[in-house]
């Protein structure tokens, strides 16, 4: 925790600012009798940004570098939640949705790009795993916040909001030093997946698995009857 405290807060609160916004938006459809169909596109959406994001994401870091990049996106981000407040269009939620997806997939390369570069070798290990147990940390924080708001109002969108503001801070402030310029790589796909077929393979199921999950089972937990701090409990536990 000593080596990178400033990226392990930073990832702490926007982690649980968005794993809060995740679990708001299926219970809020939920709750407005909004069918299981779009509450699952709209996660697809998430995952949509975040598979376009890693393109964007290199030409941002590689333009302004890594804190610019961050705090640009961040702020994206937490513009798009604040929207959500002001219309509850399912269309301009699908885009919105897609947008926080590009956005976050360039926050999570600057993390874990500067945590890959300058942790050593034999600390790599330890490093990305506090980063992981910040990650749900993080994700456990945000249910809880959200079971102090059954009515699911405006309340838990500036509570989000606020958590994705306090993420720039830590990481605008450091005083650790900044990563290299990105260099440009060029990856096969198709040889990348020959080199480990099963890891990716692997990686895809969870995936599917995962998405799926954090998408519905808010809705699946609320339709099964169980009050908002059961469902925060439910989510928190998995």
């Amino acid at each position: 925790m000593k080596s990178f405290p400033s990226l392990y807060f930073t990832n702490l609160f926007l982690v649980g600012g968005t794993g809060l916004l995740t679990t708001y938006l299926a219970l809020y459809l939920g709750q407005h009798n909004v069918s299981t169909f779009w509450i699952g596109l709209l996660t697809s959406f998430y995952y949509i940004g975040l598979l376009f994001g890693s393109k964007l994401g290199y030409h941002l870091i590689k333009s302004v570098g890594h804190i610019r990049a961050f705090s640009a996106s961040t702020a994206v981000v937490t513009a798009c939640v604040a929207s959500h407040g002001i219309s509850d269009n399912i269309y301009i939620w699908l885009v919105l949705r897609l947008v926080v997806g590009l956005g976050m997939m360039c926050n999570y390369m600057v993390l874990e790009s500067w945590l890959n570069e300058q942790a050593a070798p034999e600390q790599r290990g330890r490093v990305f795993s506090f980063y992981m147990l910040t990650s749900y940390l993080g994700m456990v924080v945000g249910q809880f916040a959200l079971s102090q708001f059954p009515q699911l109002g405006y309340a838990p969108l500036f509570l989000i909001c606020i958590a994705l503001s306090f993420g720039i801070v830590p990481i605008s402030i450091t005083r650790r030093i900044h990563p290299k310029p990105l260099k440009p790589l060029q990856v096969s796909l198709w040889g990348y997946f020959k080199r480990v077929p099963q890891s990716l393979t692997a990686v895809c199921f969870a995936g599917i698995i995962n998405g799926s999950f954090y998408g519905l089972a808010p809705t699946f937990a609320s339709q099964a009857g169980l009050n908002a701090k059961e469902i925060a409990m439910y989510m928190s536990v998995t």
